[in-house]
């Protein structure tokens, strides 16, 4: 039986973990990619003659190296182990989703879309031509249905197909001209050094472009890294002339002009979108003036259920422990032996425990708070403030709220944080809170 190893990649909430969950059900772990503090989680199962690997990417919406979730996913596409790339998109949110697998497109990874959450497509009205876009991108491309399991069948036969025969994506990326001969002038130098070439050069040359520090001190240490770098010099000083623009600004809007070329010709869409209940939530909780005070107000709202549903809780635990190291005392008499099993062991039991009901019903709070999507919009509209206040991303407000019920999961939750150098500040901060 053939073994393949398939990554799963996509944007943040576009039903990714849902596919994972379905595809390899309770044969499945979780652990951290080795030497990284980023979670992976990783599960097999048979189909026809071949034994599947499937490796859940952290969820991303590019492949820069801003985060440490982004370069183990994109360490994980070019790494010559992985045979098929499973991009899995949202349907109704099409134009943004298709940014991420442009990235990938560059980096020539042989990759299969499962096209999940089309019946919110079609409440959108978006009519999407699966056969062209799947031409248009060089790529197969599957329909499925995460909660129903509908096309996974279709879905896993495309990727033993697509193993059989992998592809380099890169071939059908078409940027402008003026863009493309840009990025060969960089490629034809790359070319000349074959240390470069265990990824396709363009994403290279894009990276260089975009002044990605972990590519610049690769190609910086190879034989021909000076020619190269010159020549990366010469072209951002040429893009920003006419473009009055950085290369990054310039590479960004070649690859959604991509994305625009391929959703006009592939997917119809009404003249005027369909407002959702949720863009209209959107309005009003990601409002400029009114998020950080509905934040507040959930925050109090919160904070005052979890303290007031634990605190009986707690007594009860407090007056449980009580009871039974009076109980053991009892049969102990005096002496250190009961003085180290009542007041210590059972004792600091205690006191451990009753902290468990405002920690169960924090994260239990939060979780509904995830799974409505508030908790994005929070970073979202916090991180202006977080950045002015203590210069870090949005994201770290949740580690500072989990301290207020300990300071173990809070320390915990600094792992999401964007900057390696933040953690260890914010884990102070949030013990002494």
């Amino acid at each position: 039986m053939k073994e393949l190893i398939v990554g799963l990649a996509g944007n943040p909430n576009v039903g990714k973990t849902t596919v994972f969950n379905r595809l390899t059900g309770m044969r499945q772990h979780v652990g951290n990619w080795p030497g990284k503090t980023v979670e992976r989680a990783e599960g097999h199962f048979k189909h026809g003659n071949y034994e599947f690997d499937v490796v859940d990417l952290p969820g991303n919406y590019a492949l820069s190296a801003h985060s440490m979730e982004e370069i183990v996913s994109r360490d994980f596409i070019v790494d010559d182990d992985s045979d098929v790339i499973i991009n899995v998109v949202d349907a109704a949110n099409l134009e943004r989703n298709l940014y991420l697998t442009v990235q990938m497109m560059e980096l020539g990874a042989n990759l299969v879309m499962a096209l999940n959450m089309n019946d919110f497509a079609k409440k959108k009205d978006h009519i999407i031509d699966i056969k062209l876009m799947s031409e248009l991108l060089g790529f197969p491309v599957v329909e499925v249905n995460a909660k129903t399991g509908d096309g996974f069948d279709e879905l896993l036969t495309t990727v033993e197909k697509q193993a059989e025969n992998p592809i380099d994506s890169s071939k059908k990326l078409v940027y402008s001209n003026d863009i493309k001969g840009h990025l060969a002038e960089i490629q034809q130098y790359i070319e000349q050094d074959k240390g470069l070439m265990d990824v396709p050069s363009v994403w290279t040359a894009v990276k260089l472009l975009e002044k990605d520090t972990i590519v610049i001190d690769k190609v910086q240490h190879s034989s021909n890294g000076s020619r190269i770098m010159v020549e990366v010099d010469k072209v951002s000083k040429h893009l920003y002339d006419v473009y009055k623009e950085g290369p990054e600004e310039v590479i960004a809007n070649a690859r959604y002009a991509f994305i625009g070329g391929l959703m006009a010709e592939a997917v119809k869409r009404p003249a005027v979108e369909k407002e959702s209940t949720t863009d209209k939530i959107d309005k009003i909780v990601t409002n400029r003036l009114l998020a950080p005070f509905i934040f507040l107000i959930i925050m109090y709202v919160m904070f005052q259920l979890t303290f007031t549903i634990g605190a009986p809780f707690q007594d009860m635990i407090d007056q449980a422990f009580g009871a039974l190291a009076g109980w053991v005392g009892g049969f102990l008499g005096e002496g250190l032996l009961s003085s180290l099993i009542c007041d210590g062991v059972i004792g600091g039991v205690g006191g451990v425990l009753t902290f468990l009901p405002i920690i169960i019903l924090m994260f239990l709070f939060l979780s509904i708070l995830e799974d409505s999507g508030y908790l994005a919009r929070a970073a979202f509209t916090l991180d202006i403030i977080m950045h002015k206040i203590v210069g870090l991303h949005g994201k770290a407000f949740i580690p500072m709220i989990l301290g207020f019920g300990c300071g173990v999961p809070a320390i915990m939750a600094t792992r999401t944080m964007e900057n390696e150098g933040h953690v260890l500040p914010d884990c102070r901060f949030t013990v002494f809170s």
